[in-house]
C-alpha cells in the first residue's frame, strides 16, 4: 500500500471535495433464477477497478465494495457486504447522505442486464419507447411475479436513476460506470473463460420467468417512436439520472454497450508474454483502467475516447460502449492532475517499479528516479523498463542527459523512491493466430500455413516484429480458412462470414501459387501491422505538443441521397451527390452538437461529408498529415496534392472527408467499423524548414496489395518503425519527436439497415 499511496492523486483537488465509491460486482447468481448463467469476471473486475482507484488516490475506506467471490481474486481487500437489491440501495442512499456541494459519487456495476415489461407507463411522463425496463441482476435476483408485474429483487433502471438523482440533489457529481448489457436478447457474455475455448451465456427475459405475452403486451402499449424497428433514442441503464435540475451536481455515465450489443468479456490483457497473466474481465472496465491508470486523460471526453480505442481491437464483432453526460467536465472535478508516480521496489532479482501492463507500460520507456519524500523531485537517475508484467515492470539503469547511470538499489529502500516518466514507448509486436490446420483442405491454405511456418523463425524481409500463435488464440489478428477464403479476424474471433459486417477476407485463389504465396501472405500481414502500429503511436503521443497552436474543428454534413436505382445491388448502391470542397457545406452542423451521448464518435454511413477546419495560431508553421484508416487496415492520405502547410495567421484550411460503403465501380460493398482521421503534426522552427509530409505511409487495404516508400525527419523515423519495422523493432521510443503530435477522430461507419 505504501507504493500506492504515493503515487500522484487524480483526487488532490480541493480539500474540501470528498470523493467516495460504491463497486458492485455479481458473478456466482443464484442457479434457481439464472440457471447456469454464473460470471466469472464481475469480481475480477471489480478487484481491479479498486487497485485503478487507489493509483487514483482514494483510500480504501471510501470505498464501499459488495462483491461475491472477491477472496477468490488477487486483491488485498474484502467486501463490504454481499452484492443484494437491499445492499445496493442502502449503499446508495449512505452516498446521498455523506455527500454535498462539489463531492464526487463513483458508482460502478459489473454483472448481468435484461428487461421486463415496464409497468404503469401510462402514469409517466417520458414511458420507455419499446414497452421494457432495463434491470441489473443483483445476487439475490428471483424470478418474475404475475401478483407484483416484476422480476423478484430486479434493480430497475428507474429505481437505479431515482438513487442517482438522491445524491444529485445534494450537489454532488455521480460518475455511473455499468460493465452489463440491457438489451431484451442480449447480455453480458461469459466468453473466453473455458480451456475449450469461448462460451457465450445470456439471460434473456424467458430465462428469468418473464411470459412472452407479458413482453408483447408492453411493447404493443409502448409510444411508436421507433425507426426501421429500433428505438429512436439513445438507450441508457437509468431512466432520468441524467435530467438536469437547478442546483444539482453533474452526472457521467459509462456503458459497457448499446441495447442491441453483447457486452463482452474476455481474458484480458491481450497479451502473450509469459510474465502477464490474464485473467477474465469486462472490457469497458479493462479499456477504462488502462485509460486511466495511463495517466494521459483529463476530462471523461479524454477517458472516452481511449475506452473507444480498447474495444476497436475487437473489430467488427465489437460492440460500441454507450457515454453521456458532461464529458468535458475535467475527471472527479480536477483540472491538472500530473505526471503519475510509480514506486520502485529493489527487493526482487531486478529493480522493478510497480505499474504493468494496464498502466499502458511499454518495453523501452525510460523513467525518472527520484525520492519520495523530495517535493522538489530532484532526478537521481534514469531507468528503461526491459519487461512489462501484470503488475510490475523490471526496468535497468542508463545513463541520461548528463547524469550517469545509477546503482538503484541503493538510492533508496523499496518503494521511497519513485519513477516518473520522461520517454513513452510504443509496442510494435503483432500476434497472430494461424488457421487451423484441419482446414487447410486446398492447395492455397497449405501454402499460407507453409509460410507461416518460415516467419516463425523470424520476421526475414518483412521487417516486422511477428507472434505468430495456434489456432483458436486471442490474438491482434485471427486467421481462419472457409468457404474458399482467407477471413482476416481482429482479435482472434471466428470471422463474421455474411452481411455487411462481415470480416475482410482474400480469396486462398490469391494463394495457390507457391511463388505468389509468400509475398501475398506477407503482404497482408504487414499491411494490417501497419495500420495497428499506426494507431498505436497515435494513442502513445496524442496530441500536446501541438494543441496550443493547431486548431481542429470536425463538422458532419449529411446530404439528400436520391432514390436507390431499381437495378441496385444494396441500398447504398447509389451515387453521391456532389459536395463543396473549398468550404463548409450549409447544413452541416459541428461534432459536439450532433452525437447524443455527448461523445464526439458518432455513426457515420454511406455519402456523409466530414469536415475539418485547421488553423494556426501559433507563431511557426505547422506541416499536418492527415492519414485516413478504415476499417480494413487500408491508409489513405486525405490531405491536398501539394502537401499541408499552414502558416501563423493564415485563414483556416478545409480538409473533407466522404464516407463511402458501397463501391459503384466495383459494385460491391466496402469496408466499415470503427475507423479514425489521423492528423500527425509537426511544428516547424521556419517557412524554409524541410515539410515533415507521411503520406508515404499511405497503402491500400490488406486484401489489396500495397505499395511502400520511406521518408525522414524525427517523427517519420519513428513512424517509419510501426509502418516497416526497422529491423523488425519489438518496441520504440516516442521520445525526441520535438513538437509533434497527433489529433485523433474516431467514429464507426455503418452500412445501410444495419441494426442501431
Amino acid at each position: 500500500m505504501a507504493g500506492l499511496a504515493i503515487a500522484a492523486s487524480l483526487l488532490a483537488g480541493p480539500a474540501a471535495a470528498r470523493t467516495e465509491a460504491l463497486l458492485v460486482g455479481v458473478s456466482n447468481y443464484p442457479a434457481a433464477s439464472v440457471g447456469n448463467l454464473q460470471l466469472i469476471g464481475p469480481k475480477n473486475d471489480v478487484a481491479l477497478m479498486i487497485e485503478t482507484l487507489r493509483t487514483m488516490g482514494l483510500p480504501d475506506e471510501q470505498m464501499t465494495v459488495l462483491a461475491d467471490g472477491l477472496s477468490e481474486t488477487w486483491i488485498d481487500r474484502a467486501a463490504d457486504g454481499e452484492p443484494t437489491k437491499q445492499a445496493i440501495m442502502d449503499a446508495l442512499a449512505r452516498l446521498a447522505g455523506d455527500l454535498g456541494d462539489g463531492d464526487t459519487a463513483i458508482v460502478y456495476m459489473s454483472g448481468h442486464g435484461s428487461q421486463s415489461p415496464e409497468s404503469h407507463s401510462e402514469a409517466k411522463a417520458a414511458p420507455e419507447v419499446d414497452g421494457l425496463d432495463e434491470i441489473f441482476l443483483p445476487l439475490d435476483i428471483g424470478k418474475w411475479s404475475d401478483t407484483v408485474g416484476a422480476v423478484e429483487n430486479s434493480l430497475v433502471d428507474d429505481e437505479l436513476g431515482e438513487a442517482v438523482r438522491a445524491i444529485r440533489a445534494r450537489g454532488a457529481t455521480v460518475w455511473l460506470i455499468v460493465d452489463a448489457c440491457h438489451s431484451g436478447t442480449l447480455t453480458r457474455s461469459a466468453s473466453g473463460l473455458g480451456e475449450d475455448g469461448d462460451q457465450v451465456r445470456k439471460v434473456e427475459p424467458g430465462a428469468l420467468g418473464i411470459p412472452a405475452e407479458a413482453i408483447a403486451a408492453a411493447e404493443a402499449k409502448a409510444p411508436k417512436l421507433r425507426s426501421g424497428g429500433a428505438p429512436s433514442k439513445p438507450q441508457t441503464a437509468v431512466e432520468g439520472a441524467g435530467t438536469p435540475g437547478e442546483g444539482e451536481g453533474g452526472y457521467v455515465a459509462f456503458y459497457a454497450a448499446h441495447p442491441d450489443q453483447l457486452a463482452l468479456q474476455r481474458n484480458l490483457p491481450k497479451s502473450f508474454s509469459k510474465t502477464v497473466e490474464k485473467r477474465a474481465h469486462g472490457i469497458l472496465t479493462f479499456a477504462l483502467a488502462e485509460a486511466i491508470r495511463s495517466g494521459r486523460s483529463s476530462t471523461y471526453r479524454d477517458l472516452a475516447f481511449a475506452v473507444l480505442s480498447g474495444y476497436q481491437s475487437w473489430g467488427a464483432q465489437a460492440p460500441v460502449p454507450l457515454f453521456e453526460g458532461d464529458l468535458a467536465g475535467p475527471v472527479l472535478g480536477v483540472e491538472s492532475t500530473g505526471p503519475r508516480r510509480y514506486a520502485v521496489d529493489v527487493t526482487g532479482d531486478k529493480p522493478a517499479i510497480e505499474g504493468g501492463v494496464v498502466d499502458g507500460i511499454a518495453v523501452g520507456a525510460v523513467y525518472a528516479l527520484a525520492r519520495a519524500d523530495d517535493k522538489k523531485g530532484e532526478i537521481q537517475g534514469y531507468a528503461r523498463v526491459t519487461d512489462v508484467g501484470t503488475a510490475a515492470s523490471t526496468i535497468e539503469a542508463v545513463a541520461r542527459d548528463g547524469v550517469e547511470a545509477p546503482d538503484i538499489a541503493k538510492l533508496g529502500r523499496s518503494r521511497l523512491i519513485v519513477a516518473t516518466l520522461v520517454e513513452p514507448a510504443v509496442a510494435f509486436t503483432f500476434t497472430v493466430a494461424k488457421p487451423d490446420p484441419a482446414t487447410a483442405t486446398d492447395r492455397g491454405a497449405r501454402n499460407i500455413l507453409e509460410v507461416l511456418d518460415k516467419l516463425v523463425d523470424g520476421p526475414g524481409d518483412t521487417g516486422i516484429a511477428f507472434d505468430l500463435v495456434d489456432a483458436g488464440t486471442e490474438a491482434d489478428l485471427g486467421l481462419f480458412v472457409s468457404d474458399g477464403r482467407l477471413w482476416l479476424a481482429p482479435g482472434g474471433d471466428p470471422p463474421v462470414t455474411e452481411g455487411r459486417d462481415r470480416t475482410p477476407s482474400v480469396p486462398l485463389s490469391a494463394f495457390a501459387d507457391p511463388s505468389k504465396a509468400e509475398p501475398r501472405v506477407k503482404q497482408v500481414l504487414t499491411s494490417l501491422a501497419k495500420a495497428r502500429n499506426l494507431i498505436r503511436i497515435a494513442d502513445t503521443i496524442d496530441d500536446k505538443a501541438v494543441r496550443e497552436a493547431l486548431t481542429v474543428d470536425a463538422y458532419l454534413y449529411r446530404p439528400e441521397l436520391g432514390t436507390t436505382p431499381a437495378a441496385a445491388k444494396a441500398p447504398d448502391d447509389i451515387d453521391c451527390p456532389d459536395y463543396p470542397k473549398d468550404k463548409i457545406a450549409d447544413g452541416a452542423i459541428s461534432f459536439t452538437e450532433i452525437a447524443a451521448s455527448g461523445l464526439d464518435a458518432p455513426d457515420l454511413g454511406h455519402c456523409d461529408v466530414v469536415y475539418f477546419k485547421l488553423g494556426n495560431k501559433g507563431e511557426n508553421p505547422i506541416d499536418v498529415t492527415p492519414l485516413y484508416v478504415d476499417g480494413a487496415g487500408g491508409i489513405a492520405y486525405m490531405g491536398p496534392g501539394e502537401g499541408l502547410r499552414l502558416l501563423p495567421g493564415d485563414q483556416p484550411r478545409i480538409v473533407p472527408v466522404r464516407i463511402v460503403t458501397w463501391s459503384r465501380k466495383s459494385k460491391a460493398p466496402l469496408p466499415i467499423g470503427f475507423e479514425r482521421l489521423l492528423f500527425f503534426a509537426v511544428v516547424q522552427q521556419g517557412r524554409d524548414a524541410v515539410p515533415a509530409d507521411f503520406r508515404y505511409l499511405a497503402q491500400a487495404d490488406a486484401t489489396k496489395v500495397a505499395s511502400r516508400s520511406l521518408g525522414d525527419s524525427a517523427l517519420g523515423a519513428l513512424l517509419n518503425g510501426a509502418a516497416f519495422g526497422m529491423g523488425a523493432k519489438r518496441s520504440a521510443s516516442v521520445g525526441g519527436i520535438g513538437e509533434a503530435g497527433v489529433v485523433q477522430f474516431r467514429w464507426r461507419v455503418r452500412a445501410p439497415g444495419e441494426a442501431e
